[in-house]
């Protein structure tokens, strides 16, 4: 007898309309041509993202100018609209903005100040590691040597009871501040400070702080064996509430006429801190620099980004399924570029 897969006829993607619903969450949605998009490079991109040889895994794009949305379209059902997405390391854009939010409210005024010197029990048996500072938290410069391909697998399936003790028990591959190399491990250690510092998570803080200025009531941001928010991965949004936050960036953290998180504070994630040679785009404080575009990025595995166009007032939203392999079927940001400049030429 002859089994037979389950597999679905026809392509994955599905075409839906590209004309944003109107809905109750503080969205104005608008014509393209109102906010001085020419339909057409629209219509291109729409294209681009439902071919079958490119971004394979893709959910949604969304694209807003002049805080208006324009354009909303999804490739599998309409239904993902109002379903919550693991953004992946997109994540760490959020734990950059709750960092800001806390600097303005006092915490953490000195980025140059050691780990240790606000925890310094961890450090009693690493010496080494002891110079690390909250910049070289935010900026990948560790020198902690904890590849992200056991990281997830390490904290969250095998779960060490004490995950700083943890990450800080692994060797190091240059002295802290030394060398980029992009890894979860430090902004999981910034997460787990700001616990042992404020007496809160970071997804307590996001919550009241973050996600009820703009509006945002439904989310999900996972925690590690000992009640840390997952720093690096783990926060589900939906795609309408990841374009707001792409939008506070815009605006300079500016949202409904409140100054959610500090000027000051987006103007430094949000500009070059580390040199990332080997990844081919700088890095500010969780944020990637697209200076071709005079943008920045986040960054999500799978082909998650929220992407601000500053000089054209442009925010943009690819979301794609996850957990997928990036050098088969994922989309990195790279590839991401060639739709973004379609719609930037598209303004006018």
């Amino acid at each position: 007898m002859w089994i037979c897969a389950c597999v679905p006829d026809g392509s994955l993607k599905h075409r839906h309309t590209s004309t944003p619903a109107v809905r109750d969450d503080n969205w104005i949605v608008d014509l393209p041509q109102n906010q001085n998009i020419d339909s057409a490079g629209l219509d291109a991109a729409y294209e681009m993202l439902h071919s079958p040889d490119a971004f394979h895994n893709a959910l949604a794009l969304l694209v807003a100018r002049n805080n208006r949305l324009v354009f909303e379209t999804y490739t599998r059902t309409e239904a993902d609209r109002d379903r919550l997405h693991h953004i992946q390391s997109s994540t760490k854009s959020f734990t950059s903005l709750v960092m800001g939010i806390l600097q303005g409210r006092g915490y953490f005024t000195d980025l140059n100040a050691t780990m240790a010197s606000y925890w310094p029990e961890p450090f009693e048996n690493e010496p080494q590691k002891s110079a690390i500072t909250l910049r070289h938290l935010l900026t990948m410069r560790s020198g902690i040597d904890f590849n992200n391909d056991d990281f997830s697998v390490e904290m969250y399936v095998d779960g060490p009871k004490n995950p700083v003790s943890y990450i800080l028990s692994k060797p190091m591959y240059a002295a802290p501040g030394q060398q980029f190399y992009y890894r979860d491990a430090d902004p999981h250690l910034l997460s787990a400070l700001i616990t042992h510092v404020t007496g809160k998570t970071i997804s307590m803080w996001a919550s009241k702080q973050l996600f009820a200025p703009l509006g945002i009531q439904s989310y999900f941001w996972g925690e590690d064996a000992a009640g840390n928010t997952m720093g690096a991965s783990g926060l589900f949004l939906k795609p309408r509430d990841l374009l707001k936050a792409g939008q506070l960036l815009l605006d300079n953290g500016v949202a409904n006429g409140r100054q959610v998180v500090p000027k000051e504070w987006i103007a430094q994630a949000t500009t070059k801190q580390s040199e990332a040679k080997s990844i081919g785009f700088d890095f500010g404080y969780y944020y990637w620099m697209v200076p071709e575009y005079g943008a920045i990025s986040t960054w999500g595995h799978g082909g998650n980004f929220i992407f601000v166009a500053r000089e054209h007032n442009v925010v943009m939203l690819l979301l794609s399924m996850p957990d997928t392999d990036d050098k088969r079927i994922g989309s990195k940001l790279p590839d991401f570029l060639p739709v973004v400049d379609v719609i930037l030429k598209a303004c006018r």
